[in-house]
C-alpha cells in the first residue's frame, strides 16, 4: 500500500491510498449501511478479505480505511472522533472488520465515498448518500457496547441491554408528538442471534413520540462469538437501527458490539453503566456490568423490579410510583458495585375542574394528577 500526496499553494494536502499487491488470489468486499442517511446520521461500514483459490477468510490483516470525499467522518466506539479521514484495524477470524462513520452537513458534495485498503494490496470501495428530509429522525444513550472479560473467554453468546431515546423534529427543530415511527434494523452481521425491544418484541417494531417528541425505549441483544484469547480486543458483530415515519422521514444509529480481555491479574474494576439514574413513574433502564470477573449477579435494594438476575444486561422497571432504589452487581471474586437510583420530583397534587356550579343532584367529576398516588 501506498499513499500518494498532493499540495496546494496554500499548504492544504490530499491524500489518497492505492493498494499494491503482487498477488491477485484476494478478493475484497465493502459494504455500507444504509445507503443514505440525515446529517448527525451513523453508518456501518463492513470489509471483508478472503482467498479466491479457497474462498476462505483471511483473518489478522491490517485493513486502513479513508474517506476519500464527501461530508463524514470515522467514530469510535464512544461516539467520538477517530482519526478524522482515516482508521486502521486487523480483519478478524471471519475476515471482516467493521468501522462506523458519522454523516455531516454536505458541503459540496452530498455523496461520501470510503476506501478500504489491506496489508497485501486488495481493496474495495462504497458509497452513500447525506441527503436532509423535511423531518429529522435522532437517537440518543445507549452506552458503548463493549464486554470486558478478565483472561480468555471461550466461545459462547453475549446479551446486551442498551437504552436509547428516539427524538423527532420537523424541519424547524420543532418536536413531532403522537407520531408512529417504525424501528429495526439493516446490516446485521450473521453473530446477531436477535434484537427484541425490553419488552422481548422482536423488531421490526413500532413507536409513538410522546408529547415532547420524543420516545425512550430499550433494545436487548444476543450476539455470538468465537474463543477470544487473553489480551485482545475485537469486534464480534454490528448491526445498524434505523427509525422511518410514515411520510419517509428517517435516521439512523450505527452499533459495533466489542468484546476485550485483558489478563486476569489486570482486570479493570468492577462498574456498572449508568452508575447513576433518575426515574420517573415506571421508567425502564438498561444497566451493564463490566470489568471484575465474569459471571455478574444481579441484585436490586429497594422499589421496582430487575428483567434478570443474572449476564452483563439487567433492565430495570421502576415501581408506580416511583421510589429510590441501587442495582447491585457482583463478580465471581466476590466484587460488588452499587448503582443508585433516585425518584424524580413529584408534580404539585391538583384537582381539575378547580371549581364547578352544579344543581341538586347534579353530578360533576373530579381529576386528581400529580402528588404522590394513591389518593384517597
Amino acid at each position: 500500500m501506498i499513499t500518494v500526496s498532493v499540495t496546494d499553494e496554500l499548504g492544504t494536502t490530499q491524500n489518497l491510498l492505492i493498494g499494491v499487491s503482487g498477488q491477485l488470489n484476494f478478493a475484497a468486499d465493502l459494504s455500507v449501511e444504509p445507503g443514505t442517511v440525515n446529517p448527525g446520521g451513523t453508518v456501518v461500514a463492513v470489509f471483508t478479505l478472503t482467498r479466491q483459490d479457497t474462498d476462505q477468510p483471511v483473518a489478522g490483516s491490517g485493513v486502513t480505511f479513508q474517506v476519500t470525499d464527501g461530508p463524514a467522518r470515522f467514530i469510535d466506539t464512544d461516539g467520538e472522533e477517530d482519526n478524522l479521514s482515516t482508521g486502521t484495524s486487523p480483519t478478524d477470524s471471519n475476515g471482516t472488520v467493521f468501522v462506523r462513520l458519522l454523516a455531516e452537513e454536505p458541503v459540496e458534495s452530498d455523496t461520501v465515498i470510503i476506501k478500504a485498503v489491506a496489508d497485501n494490496g486488495a481493496s474495495a470501495s462504497a458509497t452513500f448518500t447525506v441527503e436532509e428530509t423535511a423531518g429529522r429522525i435522532e437517537f440518543s444513550g445507549g452506552s458503548p457496547a463493549t464486554f470486558v472479560h478478565a483472561g480468555a473467554l471461550p466461545a459462547g453468546e453475549i446479551e446486551w441491554s442498551q437504552s436509547y431515546t428516539l427524538t423527532y423534529l420537523d424541519a424547524d427543530g420543532e418536536p413531532i408528538p403522537g407520531a408512529v415511527l417504525v424501528l429495526d434494523t439493516t446490516l446485521t452481521s450473521p453473530s446477531v442471534q436477535s434484537v427484541t425491544l425490553g419488552d422481548g418484541t422482536p423488531l421490526p417494531a413500532t413507536i409513538i413520540t410522546n408529547d415532547d417528541g420524543t420516545s425512550p425505549f430499550v433494545l436487548n441483544f444476543t450476539v455470538t462469538h468465537d474463543d477470544i484469547p487473553a489480551d485482545t480486543e475485537r469486534t464480534i458483530g454490528s448491526l445498524v437501527l434505523v427509525g422511518t415515519s410514515g411520510d419517509g422521514d428517517r435516521g439512523s444509529r450505527a452499533i459495533l458490539f466489542n468484546v476485550r480481555t485483558e489478563d486476569a491479574e489486570a482486570a479493570e474494576p468492577l462498574e456498572i453503566s449508568p452508575s447513576s439514574v433518575t426515574v420517573s413513574d415506571s421508567d425502564v433502564v438498561a444497566f451493564n456490568a463490566s470489568g471484575g470477573v465474569p459471571p455478574y449477579q444481579w441484585s436490586l435494594s429497594g422499589s421496582g423490579s430487575l428483567s434478570t438476575s443474572t449476564g452483563t444486561s439487567t433492565v430495570y422497571r421502576a415501581s408506580f410510583p416511583a421510589g429510590n432504589a441501587a442495582v447491585i452487581v457482583r463478580d465471581s471474586a466476590g466484587n460488588s458495585f452499587a448503582a443508585d437510583i433516585s425518584s424524580a420530583a413529584p408534580t404539585g397534587l391538583t384537582l381539575a375542574p378547580t371549581s364547578a356550579a352544579v344543581t341538586a343532584g347534579g353530578i360533576t367529576a373530579f381529576t386528581a394528577t400529580g402528588g404522590v398516588p394513591p389518593y384517597r
